[in-house]
């Protein structure tokens, strides 16, 4: 499968970008998720990731999203929100990826959780 992915960013409050992920994260577009997940976090900013448009997500996409928080730690914010039913919810229930990640059910959640 080769990935279709468009990552969007813009500051979704003041202090917090957002990166929209839509299409298909497999290896090549994990490396390109990566990367922007690297540029959103040099910009000093919390970082909100929004998945709701998210198809398919693989084992190299979490792996960006998991070392991402790690990297931040705990003095910065990061919050993933908006699981898609269907694959990418599976994927965060197999790997327990939520014991690792903040995820939230919605956009105002994980707003909330990053603005408080």
């Amino acid at each position: 499968m080769s990935g279709v992915l468009h990552v969007e960013r813009e500051a979704a409050a003041p202090g917090v970008v957002e990166l929209r992920v839509v299409g298909e994260v497999d290896l090549a577009a994990g490396r390109r998720l990566q990367n922007e997940l690297d540029a959103a976090v040099g910009s000093g900013d919390a970082v909100l990731v929004n998945l709701s448009g998210c198809r398919f997500l693989d084992s190299s996409g979490l792996s960006a999203l998991i070392r991402t928080a790690r990297d931040i730690g705990p003095a910065r914010r990061f919050a993933v929100f908006c699981l898609p039913e269907g694959i990418v919810r599976q994927v965060f229930s197999l790997t327990r990826a939520r014991t690792l990640l903040d995820v939230h059910a919605d956009r105002a959640s994980a707003l909330a959780a990053l603005t408080a």
